[in-house]
């Protein structure tokens, strides 16, 4: 009989991809153990609704993928006092902890994905039912503005955990900036190779370079306007630049992505903006162009790198952490952060063919790595461990 897990996410919205890798992951062992997704929505207290037993419960939902989905949501006000708010989050648990039981879900463990705040409600749990738990830090982690009970409140979370995992070395470093001194297992991030792959004689007649994020600073999108904007006065041959998911994080950003775009006038490289697509859609503009290009400030293992990889297009990415662990010179290309003007070179040598890479191979290396037997093998010897 599979054993019952929790899949605490810090993010998931089920109607996007927003969160999917989540869905992915808990799927991907699904024939092993039984996860079960858990999300925690608070509900703000008013004058009108101030009756949080009226707030405070648990709604059944199903993923796409046909995975169970648990939405919790409890009452929350920023003016009361944190005890009171703190009240509410254990008596949600408790409400949580009701609602399986009446299920007959038996839960083994929890699986964390992320510290804010997954990684506090999962140490919430363990405190009222010790239940053990993981975590999985995917988020750039600071301290900047967080509450000092709230990092205490951290600490005693990756205290108390059966393992700390991360997607990257980098993340490591970025715990220790903030004086958490823990031992830590990087799992790598997973690729759904079922959508990302290598197709032989896919690219698109003409040359396409792509990338792929939301319209934000610390995306950097600037920078490679800057380069391409470069590049173009250096071409005679017109070449496409797909700019792939502006509005990603939710928000819509065309008006802003429009203006910002007028700041360039291209003459040779044609603009193409695809604000949201699925991830099919995804991947096949994606095995259809001939070069990656990310320019973020601060990542930690970008999952839009690896899926490019896997689909056998070569990497120009700024240094923004977790990048040197999966680029090679056989991939691909690190450049500083900022640095247009190395960039637009490294695209110009890719188009003057004075850099070549082998699309077959670097899908190959990546997808061995990352690839989804190669991670259901990783999670689940962690799983296994637990118990």
């Amino acid at each position: 009989m599979k054993k019952d897990i929790l899949i605490f996410c810090s993010w998931l919205d089920l109607y996007s991809n927003v969160g999917i890798f989540f869905r992915e992951q808990a799927e991907l062992i699904s024939n092993q153990y039984n996860p079960i997704l858990v999300i925690f929505k608070p509900k703000i207290l008013t004058k009108k609704r101030f009756n949080f037993y009226d707030i405070i419960g648990v709604e059944e939902k199903k993923s796409k993928e046909g995975l169970l989905v648990l939405e919790v949501t409890y009452p929350h006000r920023d003016l009361l006092p944190n005890k009171i708010n703190e009240y509410f989050k254990n008596l949600a648990i408790k409400y949580l902890k009701n609602f399986l039981s009446t299920k007959d879900i038996d839960v083994s463990f929890i699986h964390a994905q992320s510290l804010f705040d997954a990684g506090l409600w999962a140490f919430q749990y363990y405190r009222q039912f010790k239940t053990p738990y993981v975590i999985t830090e995917h988020n750039q982690l600071s301290f900047f503005n967080v509450p000092s009970e709230k990092c205490n409140l951290v600490k005693k979370s990756l205290q108390n955990s059966v393992m700390n995992l991360v997607v990257s070395n980098d993340k490591i470093r970025q715990f220790v900036s903030n004086g958490l001194f823990f031992d830590f297992k990087n799992i790598g991030n997973l690729i759904n190779n079922k959508f990302f792959y290598d197709a032989e004689n896919s690219r698109n007649e003409t040359v396409r370079l792509i990338t792929i994020g939301a319209f934000s600073p610390v995306k950097d999108q600037i920078t490679l306007l800057k380069a391409l904007d470069i590049v173009d006065k250096k071409i005679s041959n017109r070449i496409e630049f797909v700019w792939v998911g502006q509005n990603s994080w939710g928000n819509n950003q065309d008006e802003n992505v429009n203006s910002f775009l007028n700041n360039f006038n291209f003459n040779n490289i044609d603009i193409i903006l695809k604000p949201l697509l699925d991830r099919d859609e995804i991947a096949t503009y994606l095995r259809t162009s001939h070069l990656f290009l990310f320019s973020s400030l601060s990542e930690g293992m970008p999952v839009s790198v690896l899926e490019a990889l896997a689909c056998g297009l070569p990497v120009f990415t700024s240094n923004c952490g977790g990048v040197d662990e999966i680029i090679n010179d056989k991939n691909g290309v690190i450049y500083q952060i900022k640095d247009f003007l190395k960039l637009s070179n490294l695209i110009l040598d890719f188009l003057n063919n004075e850099l070549y890479y082998n699309g077959e191979e670097i899908s190959k290396e990546i997808i061995d790595r990352f690839g989804e037997y190669a991670f259901r093998e990783n999670l689940l010897s962690i799983y296994q461990s637990i118990n």
